[in-house]
């Protein structure tokens, strides 16, 4: 329960990180998945998130099951071809 309310070192860090941003705030994660799935969960229906085709399988089956039912539009592409990575943006 002690993580979970609150952690003075995690606290400290998060101020150190914000000041040296100059942001009004920071956040750490005590896994990659945990940072991944805040970020997912900042996007609103019909937003897009481009994804390399192979990226980690826990995060693969993220946006493919979670992210994309709440109808954000999950795009994977290849990463190593740079014509791909550009039409996907367009």
């Amino acid at each position: 329960d002690y993580t979970r309310s609150g952690n003075p070192t995690r606290t400290a860090l998060e101020k150190q990180v914000a000041m040296l941003e100059f942001a009004h705030a920071a956040f750490a994660f005590t896994t990659g998945m945990s940072a991944l799935n805040c970020v997912t969960r900042l996007l609103k229906p019909g937003d897009c998130i481009l994804l390399t085709e192979d990226i980690y399988g826990g995060m693969h089956r993220l946006v493919s099951r979670v992210t994309a039912m709440a109808n954000v539009n999950v795009v994977f592409i290849p990463t190593w071809d740079l014509d791909a990575v550009e039409k996907a943006f367009h």
